[in-house]
């Protein structure tokens, strides 16, 4: 579109040194490139609405493509409409795949793009549960999923979203009370009360009754 603005311009600044003699001619030149220029401004919307949708049809046959097709509108269409619909259908759709560093990315996406989406606020919340919950023996990660799911409850309004980021929290935290108390069996097994003391004391921590706790 630039080019056309530009072009736009040195033929309206030829327009105003000439005489009225050449002005018939180059008023048609102008209407010209003025109707090129509306033309481009109608088209933009429809060629983004179309990447957008190839981009949504790809998500249940090719998920590469589609995230191909994510970078193509970002690139040609920055500030398109359709990007944080694309990036959030895209991080729903790496999320069911288990691909929560992915998934995590287009949440991140979105929320660059409006900071005050909701949904794209409480779907960080369940993707970082979900991520949790696959990587639950990994005690280093557990507590700092634990203070990023907490943060991510905190920046919620929506009371519904917000209760589910809550109870997902909690449901974290006991997991890892669970694991807490495992190890610390283990360690009270092997006389080591010093390592027995320490699982306890985390799981003091947490603000969570051991004794509500089972495993199924």
């Amino acid at each position: 579109m630039s080019y056309y603005i530009q072009k736009f311009c040195i033929i309206l600044g030829i327009f105003l040194l000439t005489s009225c003699v050449e002005k018939t001619k180059l008023d048609l030149e102008i209407e010209k490139e003025m109707a090129k220029l509306e033309e481009t401004t109608k088209k933009a919307p429809k060629d983004d609405e179309a990447l957008y949708r190839k981009i949504f049809k790809n998500i249940s046959s090719n998920l590469d493509l589609a995230d191909e097709g994510y970078v193509d509108l970002k690139s040609d269409f920055e500030k398109s409409p359709f990007l944080e619909k694309a990036a959030l259908a895209l991080a729903v759709a790496h999320m069911q795949k288990q691909e929560y560093i992915l998934a995590n990315f287009y949440l991140q996406e979105a929320l660059a793009i409006n900071k005050s989406n909701e949904l794209a606020k409480y779907l960080l919340s369940k993707n970082q549960f979900l991520y949790a919950k696959s990587v639950a023996n990994d005690q280093t990660y557990m507590e700092k999923a634990i203070k990023s799911l907490e943060v991510n409850k905190n920046i919620l309004h929506d009371r519904e979203y917000k209760l589910l980021a809550n109870s997902m929290l909690i449901r974290t935290k006991l997991d890892k009370v669970y694991n807490n108390q495992s190890i610390g069996k283990m360690y009270k097994k092997l006389n080591k009360n010093k390592a027995y003391e320490l699982y306890i004391n985390k799981t003091l921590n947490l603000n969570i009754n051991p004794n509500d706790i089972y495993k199924k």
